[in-house]
């Protein structure tokens, strides 16, 4: 569909967070540091679960038939994750 748009995928990050706890302890987080009221622990299991069935069999086709995914350790700061994909993208750019 993106290439009959014109909008090749050069690249899928895939946020890896092990620990499902962890995970939601970091969305209810920043639910509150950004006042999202609607970010309840309900809400974000509801899009664990919409991820594991509909997101992840994407990211395993992609890695399997196209080779373009980049695993990020998103359970590590900000910054960290941050310079993890610049220096992914960067890599990417020096390929092409």
């Amino acid at each position: 569909m993106l290439a009959d748009l014109g909008r090749p995928l050069d690249i899928v990050f895939e946020f890896q967070v092990p620990n499902r706890q962890e995970l939601m302890e970091r969305m209810l987080k920043r639910a509150a540091e950004e006042n999202r009221p609607d970010d309840t622990p309900e809400v974000i299991q509801r899009r664990l679960d919409t991820y594991d069935r509909e997101t992840a069999p994407l990211v395993e086709y992609y890695r399997t038939h196209r080779a373009n995914v980049v695993g990020i350790h998103a359970d590590r700061a900000i910054d960290d994750v941050f310079r993890e994909i610049e220096d992914s993208l960067r890599s990417l750019e020096a390929r092409a």
